[in-house]
């Protein structure tokens, strides 16, 4: 299971806070990833939005999760991205912890190899990404 993060433009209110309730997200534009294209993470951060009391006013959607980090950059709204997403730097994105998200913003990762492949990096990779559950 990953976990998500929330990404601002490098000059919002949000910028440089430790972590965030997603309430307090309520009155944000969001950038989304469609949800016809990944309906276990659109979902997910749906789902956990009405938790929090909210539906989600969505006023750009983009396939690609750099495309969603280049319009919030661009300050079109914020973004619920998978934390891996904090390894790529772009001027004027900032991260920022979203409270309890472990708990309310999960989303199941799968990851499929052949098995009778004997590649080292595959092998290698697989093992990491096993231990990282």
């Amino acid at each position: 299971t990953a976990t998500v993060v929330l990404a601002v433009p490098g000059k919002h209110r949000i910028a440089g806070k430790k972590s965030i309730a997603l309430a307090a997200l309520a009155r944000e534009a969001f950038i989304s990833f469609p949800f016809a294209e990944g309906k276990g993470f659109a979902g997910a951060v749906l789902a956990a939005c009405h938790a929090a009391g909210f539906t989600p006013r969505i006023v750009q959607e983009a396939s690609q999760m750099l495309t969603v980090l280049t319009l919030v950059a661009s300050g079109q709204g914020v973004a619920v991205v998978p934390g891996a997403m904090r390894t790529i730097h772009l001027d004027n994105v900032s991260f920022v912890e979203i409270s309890n998200a472990r708990k309310l913003l999960r989303y199941d990762l799968a990851l499929a190899s052949l098995s009778d492949r004997r590649n080292a990096m595959i092998q290698a990779f697989v093992e990491v990404a096993r231990q990282e559950q």
